[in-house]
């Protein structure tokens, strides 16, 4: 069934994925519980005819063949161990008891996806039963017993468990206590079993409130973070290295920039009113052979910068600086080619700044997302 679900992690929404997906993981679940059964069965076939009270008989009879004529794969090897083993009892508890702790969580999941809170399933009124003063509920009474249930087929293991742990080899009376919680347990998985099956052929899937409940707790967001994670693995890498040499007049600045490829730029910015400053700019790189000229022209308050370039390529550049606090500050930038980016710029110590930084260029649908550490004012 091809229907978008919630899955719940720590009882928050996590992912989403098909209902098929959470059908199958119950499969593996219960096909599980049917190994365990298979298992003890195979070591349930031993006889203990012959064993006598515990240490055998004199005449003369054939334990192999009353083994083989009853079905047994062999007679049992000691006949102390005969009389006084209930380890294939004691698993097969155990194998119940897993089982019905199984079918508890999934009645569980059902009893939370029926009610309003979720609406995700709706049960027939077959498998469900109205209030006493409110007739129009479906309460999930089969399932609510199934998880019941549960703790007797446990107590049952429990049970003949405390019976066995204080017996000295060999038979005592206290054995004749086995029979009672084994049978109970039969019982009581059985009609779990037959519930269950009965339950799931008659619930309907809420398509539309279990489509509408999606986007909560942002569940994609996960998705997108492997998108990325993939989209820039696969891209070739390469490191920059800039230095900046700046200096500061009294109605000017000053800047030179060094880098590897070969990159050498100069620029120059002179202040014209308390809030206009206008400048210039020369870049070359080595690396690709190529130079530019360009214009500048800021405006800046206490508070934030604003910032225009144009290059004699052609090239046009906005940016933006907002000081949010004495210790952080928001910049942003976005070009003529359809490049926006934004950074997160906040100061460690004095000197060290720590930033995180976004960029989308919408042509060639490149989004790249980093962080790192700058040196200096």
């Amino acid at each position: 069934m091809k229907i978008l679900i919630h899955t719940f992690q720590n009882a928050e929404r996590q992912h989403n994925i098909t209902i098929d997906g959470v059908g199958i993981s119950y499969l593996y679940v219960i096909e599980r519980d049917a190994g365990r059964l298979i298992d003890c069965r195979a070591r349930m076939k031993f006889s203990p005819l012959g064993a006598c009270a515990l240490a055998g008989t004199w005449l003369p009879i054939d334990r192999f063949m009353t083994s083989d004529a009853l079905g047994f794969t062999a007679p049992m090897r000691n006949s102390i161990d005969a009389v006084s083993d209930r380890d294939f009892l004691l698993e097969f508890l155990s194998a119940n008891a897993i089982t019905a702790v199984h079918l508890s969580r999934l009645g569980e999941e059902w009893v939370l996806w029926a009610s309003e809170e979720f609406g995700f399933i709706t049960p027939s009124d077959s498998v469900s039963t109205g209030s006493s003063i409110m007739p129009e509920k479906k309460n999930l009474d089969p399932m609510e017993l199934v998880c019941g249930k549960s703790g007797r087929v446990i107590g049952g293991l429990v049970t003949l468990l405390t019976a066995c742990k204080g017996l000295p080899h060999a038979y005592n009376r206290d054995l004749q206590e086995d029979e009672e919680p084994v049978f109970d347990s039969v019982r009581a998985i059985l009609g779990m079993l037959e519930v269950s099956a009965e339950f799931a052929m008659n619930i309907t899937f809420n398509r539309e409130r279990i489509q509408k409940s999606l986007p909560a707790g942002f569940p994609g967001a996960t998705t997108l973070a492997d998108y990325l994670v993939k989209k820039l693995s696969s891209e070739p890498h390469a490191s920059q290295g800039i230095v900046n040499f700046d200096y500061k007049g009294k109605d000017y600045r000053n800047q030179i920039q060094l880098g590897n490829g070969s990159l050498l730029g100069a620029s120059y910015i002179q202040s014209v009113s308390n809030h206009l400053s206008l400048g210039e700019e020369v870049l070359w790189t080595g690396q690709h052979q190529k130079s530019g000229v360009g214009y500048a022209a800021r405006y800046n308050t206490d508070k934030m910068v604003a910032t225009g370039q144009i290059a004699s390529t052609g090239m046009a550049l906005l940016s933006y600086v907002q000081k949010v606090s004495d210790k952080c500050r928001l910049r942003g930038k976005v070009d003529s080619n359809g490049v926006c980016a934004a950074f997160l710029e906040e100061r460690l110590n004095m000197g060290l700044n720590f930033i995180l930084s976004a960029e989308l260029d919408h042509k060639k649908k490149d989004y790249k997302f980093g962080f790192g550490l700058t040196v200096g004012e």
